[in-house]
């Protein structure tokens, strides 16, 4: 079974523009969908079971509350991954990340490209 690889492209925080607040660190964004990467690797392999040349890029645009909860999350039209399911069930992961405390609302666009992994070679199967 294979699992299929989800690879980071962008992540942009916007700070709030009333208050100048500083954004959420590229780090801190990394760090909190790393934390839910099993939940999306659920959501591509879900995919791939349906079609296993399965890929593409899916973009979530998130507001993200002072506490760090994410209020709303809805994919962009960076996304070309042609499952609903499957953009349906990262949208949904990404809105249970916590990005911990904030000094004020943020909006955050994370951008990730879904691939299957390649077929593995006959001399690794003999390993």
């Amino acid at each position: 079974m294979s699992l299929g690889t989800i690879l980071p492209i962008v992540a942009l925080a916007l700070g709030s523009l009333a208050s100048r607040a500083p954004a959420l660190g590229q780090d801190k964004i990394r760090e909190a969908v790393n934390d839910r990467g099993v939940a999306l690797q659920g959501c591509y392999q879900d995919g791939l079971d349906r079609n296993p040349k399965l890929k593409g890029t899916i973009g979530v645009e998130m507001k993200v509350t002072e506490s760090g909860v994410v209020e709303d999350a809805k994919s962009t039209q960076a996304t070309t991954l042609k499952d609903d399911e499957v953009v349906g069930c990262v949208v949904k992961v990404m809105k249970s990340l916590d990005f911990g405390k904030q000094d004020s609302p943020q909006t955050v666009r994370y951008s990730m490209y879904f691939e299957p992994d390649p077929p593995k070679k006959e001399e690794d199967e003999t390993k």
